[in-house]
């Protein structure tokens, strides 16, 4: 009897050690994983954000041009800025700090084209990655003075670009998304 109860405790022993080591194992492994995860996700919205600047760039050249972009967020917000003339990614609470903490880098110093960057890091880490179009392209969303705020969603965006008339140089943009 004394001999069958040694195995059992040796059995629970042997299982509490095996779970706490696996514990361990994945109380360092979640928050690398999810900083590359956060990484990819932004390095591939800066790939979009670059593609939307080059559709708006070509379509800001003649009236009437309109063109669609397939936009997917998997985490963030996609924030189409019109009072300002900008079209922001903003990535909260992240897991991997993309650039320098609390400082504004220029796309210049990036080599990024026309993207700017700002990582806020406080109690959490927000990256902000922006075009600032002012001076260039007059923004609008649904014809109107207006900011829209995509949120991260399973089904992708289908982003609807259309340059509406050029006025004194600038062209107006009118933005539309389903």
């Amino acid at each position: 009897m004394l001999k069958k109860s040694q195995v059992w405790i040796e059995t629970v022993i042997y299982t509490l050690i095996g779970l706490t080591v696996i514990g361990l194992i994945l109380s360092f492994a979640t928050p690398k994983i999810a900083a590359i995860r956060d990484k990819a996700i932004i390095e591939q919205t800066i790939t979009a954000l670059s593609d939307i600047d080059k559709v708006l760039s070509d379509i800001s050249l003649a009236p009437g041009n309109i063109r669609y972009v397939v936009f997917t967020l998997q985490k963030g917000n996609l924030i189409f800025n019109a009072p300002a003339n900008e079209i922001e990614f903003i990535l909260e609470d992240s897991a991997y700090t993309y650039s320098e903490a609390n400082k504004e880098i220029p796309a210049t110093q990036l080599n990024l084209g026309t993207l700017n960057v700002f990582t806020e890091v406080n109690k959490t880490t927000n990256v902000k990655i922006w075009i600032d179009y002012s001076g260039n392209l007059e923004l609008t969303y649904n014809n109107l003075e207006q900011g829209k705020k995509l949120s991260s969603a399973s089904v992708a965006y289908r982003i609807r670009f259309e340059n509406e008339k050029i006025d004194g140089g600038v062209a107006l943009i009118d933005i539309e998304s389903s």
